[in-house]
């Protein structure tokens, strides 16, 4: 059997079904929205993200009060709310925008062809399945993600749910090394045959020697290995979707993470 054709509304429909909740998480459901509170080690905490159907949807202006009202009772102060650049979503872009200010706007990149092979010379990357590579790779979510680091009972669940994921390749992270030294690091998730890739890091003094590009190289050998077809991510504009777009990524679209703050807090 071929690999499977993917047609402009099925790569558009993999980004509207991915939506990262970290293990930890609460959630809740409001009309048209999806409201997550992220564990406390994950600096910025509450989000949001929509699941409109373009019937019987709520108005924008109810739909925000909806999500900030629901903030509130999380105790936050602020809410990240996710929205795909596309027609549909042009009024209530504008009801955010009035209340907050986009805090980042990310290229969504499509990958359908032959994964590229590792660039000789680059770093060493590596699944993280034992306790040095889980320490590695939360010395890079701390450095580059501001999270709190880790400790011992977490690095412990770390490496075990890591190893359990990866016997069942549905998930994997990755860390970069030179010598001793962690240098960056990847993640992925294998949803059927789409692969999804995320969390893609780089440590400030390692940037421009190859590292970014090794991780991602070695992510789509992976899924690939594991039988995906299609790799989706979301990378920033400014810095790393030209970086994709150098690896035969195709950019399908935009999403912007708007930030809007809860009234009177």
């Amino acid at each position: 059997m071929g690999a499977r054709e993917w047609s402009d509304e099925a790569v558009a429909q993999a980004f509207v079904d991915w939506f990262w909740v970290p293990d930890g998480s609460e959630t809740w459901e409001v009309p048209g929205a999806r409201v997550v509170r992220f564990p406390a080690y994950v600096a910025r905490r509450m989000h949001a993200t929509l699941h409109l159907t373009g019937t019987d949807d709520p108005a924008p202006g109810d739909l925000l009060d909806a999500v900030l009202e629901r903030t509130r009772a999380a105790g936050e102060r602020e809410v990240r709310l996710h929205v795909a650049e596309r027609p549909a979503h042009e009024d209530l872009l504008a009801a955010l925008l009035e209340r907050g200010h986009v805090e980042e706007t990310l290229a969504q990149l499509a990958f359908t062809g032959t994964p590229p092979p590792v660039a000789s010379g680059a770093p060493e990357v590596r699944p993280v399945l034992n306790e040095r590579d889980a320490r590695g790779l939360d010395r890079v979510d701390v450095a580059v993600f501001d999270e709190k680091p880790a400790d011992d009972a977490r690095v412990t669940d770390l490496v075990a749910d890591c190893r359990a994921q990866w016997d069942a390749r549905t998930d994997a992270r990755f860390v970069a090394w030179r010598g001793d030294e962690p240098l960056g690091s990847g993640g992925m998730s294998r949803a059927g045959d789409v692969l999804r890739l995320w969390g893609g890091a780089t440590m400030p003094a390692a940037r421009r020697q190859g590292v970014y590009a090794a991780v991602l190289r070695t992510r789509l050998a992976t899924g690939w290995d594991w039988g995906t077809t299609l790799a989706i991510v979301r990378g920033r504009v400014e810095t790393s979707a030209p970086l994709l777009e150098g690896t035969g990524f195709t950019t399908v679209g935009r999403q912007l993470a708007v930030v809007v703050p809860v009234p009177g807090t």
